[in-house]
């Protein structure tokens, strides 16, 4: 590899890491717009649902997140 050749091969990578950065940038700045506006709501947990009995219990399904994560409970009248 010449002179030349290394010379150019360095303003490339230049060139490449600058617009890297730049097009980096600018989708970060459009995820942060989207983000921002999607009008995003504040999660509520959900109200306590009687799905079942078990023997003369009921078995209450709670969430307190988004994902499809329940917690069950026995709620005993006695």
């Amino acid at each position: 590899m010449n002179r030349y050749e290394k010379i150019t091969l360095k303003e490339f990578l230049k060139a490449f890491g600058v617009s890297s950065a730049i097009f980096g940038g600018v989708c970060l700045f459009f995820i942060l717009i989207i983000f921002l506006s999607s009008g995003e709501e504040t999660f509520k947990p959900t109200q306590p649902v009687v799905v079942d009995t078990y023997e003369n219990c009921d078995i209450i399904r709670w969430s307190t997140s988004q994902m499809s994560e329940y917690k069950y409970f026995l709620k005993c009248n006695e």
